[in-house]
């Protein structure tokens, strides 16, 4: 995947707390009855919301150890009145799909551009420079939470301060987003106590349900 620009830069990240979170209920999108669902503004919902061959939605959801229900909210972790950095990777999907094109052209369009031909090779590339970036910052506690979306961040609204447009779907080009900021210590026992463990890894951190 070819590499468009990258960077990172200080950030106020856009937090939707779901209201099942702030009325105390346990978060659950696919037992919200649909009517409440469709008012909800929490990012977290689009982990449900149907696409091609996936009628409810991403298939991780409720599976993969860090994604939700059951992930805190990213001002749950991280500490907000500490520096927090948008890290963002910026890739060129366009000409990802004339390859992909030239390679194979009895494949259509939606074959071209599926996220299994590119999403390994782009994060392994932003993991890469979000590593780095850490290093660069060299701040102590400092980590990168690499999917903030499952954190009840608006990953669009936040990128979208710093003039990065995201598409949905992704079209001409494509972004990997992380945000990176201090963890608080005195959380860290609470989210065990609530089956949440933590993996550190490279500068960054992924939050993980405890089996």
């Amino acid at each position: 995947m070819q590499l468009i620009s990258n960077g990172y830069m200080k950030t106020i990240p856009a937090i939707v707390h779901p209201p099942c979170h702030v009325q105390g209920g346990q978060q659950d999108c696919r037992a919200c009855p649909p009517g409440r669902k469709q008012t909800c503004a929490a990012p977290i919902k689009w982990c449900t919301a149907p696409y091609p061959d996936h009628p409810k939605g991403c298939p991780n959801y409720g599976i993969k150890a860090n994604c939700p229900p059951g992930t805190p909210v990213f001002d749950q972790l991280f500490d907000c009145t500490e520096n927090v950095y948008l890290i963002y990777s910026q890739f060129d999907l366009e000409e990802h799909v004339k390859r992909m094109q030239r390679r194979h052209p009895h494949w259509t369009l939606r074959q071209c551009r599926c996220c299994l031909y590119w999403q390994h090779s782009a994060r392994k590339q932003h993991r890469e420079h979000t590593t780095a970036v850490i290093r660069k910052l060299n701040t102590p506690e400092l980590y990168a939470a690499d999917v903030p979306e499952a954190m009840a961040v608006d990953v669009s609204a936040t990128a979208a301060a710093h003039g990065l447009h995201l598409q949905w779907p992704p079209l001409g080009h494509t972004f990997c987003i992380s945000l990176a900021g201090i963890i608080r210590q005195s959380k860290l026992q609470c989210l065990k106590a609530a089956g949440i463990s933590l993996r550190f890894e490279g500068g960054s951190v992924s939050v993980r349900r405890t089996p």
